[in-house]
Parts: C-alpha cells; structure tokens; sequence
C-alpha cells in the first residue's frame, strides 16, 4: 500500500463519492472502487487500496455506506450460511412456532 496518490486520483475519488451519495442517497463502495481504479489503471493501484480509499471519503461526507461485495474481506473467516436465508444459525427450528420462539415454559429437554 502506497501513500502518495495522483491529484487525478484523488479528484476522482471525491467526484465518484459524492456522485454516488447524490444519486442514490448512499455509496456503494465496491462499485464506486471499481469505477475510481478503471480511470486510473496506468497508477496500478490494487481493489483492495481503492476500496478504502473510497470508504475513507465517504467516511469524510459522513455518507450511508453499502459493504456488500468487497475484495478486502478474508475467505476463511465466514461462518456457514444456513439453507434457509431467514432462518439464523444455531436456533433449533423445533421450539419455532409461527416466527417466534416458544416460551421457556414450554421447552422441551
């Protein structure tokens, strides 16, 4: 990681940043990261780089940011999705009953 970005660089990442917070109301920060390193290729700065570089600008407005998506994050450290999206892991699905969790009264050994 370098420290010494291009004015280009950096104009692009406000530009992109607050286009972004104008347009939809919040900032996406890998798509914004991917648009800012596209117009930037010849300075050969990774994704990850780019990614916080542009939370750090958005940070700067105080903007809603969406983290779905970034190169950052390491692989091993997920836990395992259950099969059912609205299901949390962990909750043993027999004491469910019509969305909520039966009383402790009623729980069986």
């Amino acid at each position: 990681m370098r420290y010494g970005y291009s004015a280009q660089l950096r104009e692009d990442l406000n530009s992109r940043v607050l286009a972004a917070l104008r347009s939809r109301g919040m900032v996406n920060i890998a798509v914004v990261a991917e648009e800012v390193r596209l117009r930037n290729l010849d300075e050969n700065i990774a994704l990850e780089d780019v990614e916080r570089l542009v939370m750090q600008t958005a940070q700067l407005y105080g903007a809603a940011m969406e983290l779905d998506g970034l190169t950052a994050v390491e692989a091993g450290r997920f836990m395992s999705l259950p099969d059912n999206p609205h299901e949390l892991p962990g909750i043993d699905r027999r004491h469910i009953s019509g969305g909520q969790i039966a009383p402790a009264a009623q729980l069986e050994p």
